[in-house]
């Protein structure tokens, strides 16, 4: 029985959690993964963390390991709008994607200034409002599931 889309995707995003857990970091783990499964797990937190909270959220929790490398996996499993925004939002925000430096918060408290440096809204308005991200995801892991 072949998995949906959404089980599929479930089930190798919880795997590549499991194998960045089973590490001592996050860049080390990545180090170990092959270019199909840094794909998919970069895509599925950029996404996890939009979905909950929005750009700046992941600018603010996870990124900086990932952020440099999510519009060339956006644009590895053909995701151009999604790709296309970002990159957008980026230049037109000055924000240097490899020195996030500046969204390091030491408490909870300081999440409203960040969310209040840039219009965090419009782009995760406009992200909500595109195909989901998860369908391209999918579609790149049937299409390179040997590397599962």
């Amino acid at each position: 029985m072949l998995l949906s889309d959404e089980e599929l995707f479930e089930t190798v995003y919880f795997q590549s959690l499991d194998f960045v857990d089973s590490h001592t970091d996050e860049a080390t783990a990545l180090s170990q993964m092959n270019d199909a499964q840094q794909t998919v797990y970069i895509l599925s937190v950029f996404d996890a963390e939009l979905q909950n909270g929005g750009l700046c959220q992941f600018f603010v929790n996870s990124s900086r390991t990932l952020a440099p490398y999510v519009g060339e996996c956006l644009q590895t499993v053909g995701a151009e709008e999604h790709r296309k925004l970002l990159d957008a939002f980026v230049a037109d925000n000055s924000i240097e994607l490899s020195h996030l430096e500046s969204f390091e918060i030491k408490d909870v408290s300081e999440y409203a200034a960040q969310r209040a440096r840039y219009d965090f809204d419009s782009f995760d308005d406009a992200y909500i409002a595109l195909p989901s991200l998860q369908e391209y995801v999918a579609a790149h892991i049937r299409a390179n599931i040997g590397e599962f």
